[in-house]
């Protein structure tokens, strides 16, 4: 069986501030109170990681956690200035 897992996918310098759940993909952030400390951003996240309870995953939403994260395949696009 799969276990769930607490992944970080976005910090901000060496604190964490934004999680998902490995098997359910339900993110979790941190209250912007406990970005000023790195062991309260950390504490908080496992305590949301811990209360939650997983729901089957939708392939809908987990291709769409999947776009968005940063370690996602999907190309940015960038619009092209027009010089006049």
């Amino acid at each position: 069986m799969i276990q769930r897992r607490l992944r970080v996918i976005q910090w901000l310098s060496t604190t964490p501030a934004l999680a998902v759940c490995t098997l359910c993909n339900r993110e979790f952030k941190v209250p912007l109170g406990a970005l000023r400390n790195t062991a309260d951003a950390q504490a908080n996240l496992q305590e949301q990681f811990d209360r939650h309870e997983c729901e089957p995953p939708d392939c809908s939403r987990a291709a769409d956690a999947f776009a968005k994260s940063p370690t996602g395949t999907k190309k940015k696009t960038t619009a092209k200035r027009v010089r006049r």
